[in-house]
């Protein structure tokens, strides 16, 4: 069977679930940042590994120059460089299969030949975290996806599994010798409070789950119990019949009065 070839936004998808979060590593004068590297570092592998080559095109540039004075009265120039850009995803397993994005990137430099390489940095790092949703944050990745997960909204219960209870219910109540749907209803409830819900209806998808599993407990050990009152009663069934044959002084086999 040959193996599927990705897309170019297939492959995207796949470096995109590798790298939810980068901390905040580098530090400048008054604030903590993510340097350019460690966004390349974390991604790099990744982005070989799919098959993908990024191709950062300059279609405009603008500097513009000022002057400034330091606390010293010290006049100086300073340029802004702007940048419009095209990035380009290529799938190098099929150069025709390509993503293009328009770019903006921008860099200020205070003697002037370097303009044009900060707003390069800044382009790639900036377009590399918007592009794969990277969150960077000052706490450590644990921390982080805590926070994430504490802020997720609780997944409600399903279809299926407001099913699966009602199909569990109508089982268990007739095993209780109970039918009907106000049997079924009843031992719903009883679940409900099981769980301190006025109605399964208000439960999450994670308390459906302990309803089902209670359940299905609930049913398995009644079927135990009536499997093994059957087989008790099958052992007590020739017992009972010999000891009738006796009262009415017939026997069909020899009856052990045990060893004197």
């Amino acid at each position: 069977m040959t193996e599927k070839k990705l897309n170019v936004y297939q492959r995207l998808a796949e470096v995109r679930k590798s790298v939810p979060y980068l901390k905040k590593e580098q530090k400048g004068a008054q604030y903590q940042y993510v340097g350019s590297s460690d966004v390349l570092g974390s991604l790099h592998a990744k982005i070989n590994e799919v098959g993908l080559m990024l191709i950062p095109e300059i279609v405009g540039h603008l500097v513009t120059s000022s002057e400034r004075t330091n606390a010293k009265g010290n006049i100086s120039s300073e340029y802004f460089t702007e940048l419009e850009m095209t990035m380009t995803w290529v799938n190098i397993d099929d150069p025709s299969d390509t993503a293009k994005v328009s770019w903006y990137a921008q860099g200020v430099d205070l003697a002037g030949e370097k303009g044009v390489g900060k707003a390069l940095t800044y382009a790639e790092k900036y377009f590399l975290l918007k592009t794969f949703n990277i969150a960077t944050d000052k706490d450590d990745p644990d921390t982080f996806q805590d926070k994430i997960e504490s802020k997720k909204p609780i997944a409600k219960i399903s279809r299926d599994q407001s099913k699966e209870l009602f199909d569990l219910a109508e089982e268990y109540a007739e095993l209780r010798g109970m039918h009907g749907e106000d049997a079924t209803n009843q031992a719903l409830k009883w679940a409900a409070e099981q769980l301190e819900l006025n109605s399964l209806d208000d439960a999450s998808a994670e308390q459906a789950d302990k309803a089902i599993k209670v359940f299905r407990n609930l049913i398995s050990n009644h079927s135990k119990k009536n499997v093994s009152a059957e087989k008790q009663t099958a052992q007590q069934e020739p017992q009972k019949a010999q000891q009738e044959n006796l009262l009415e002084g017939r026997t069909t086999q020899p009856v052990n009065w045990g060893s004197k």
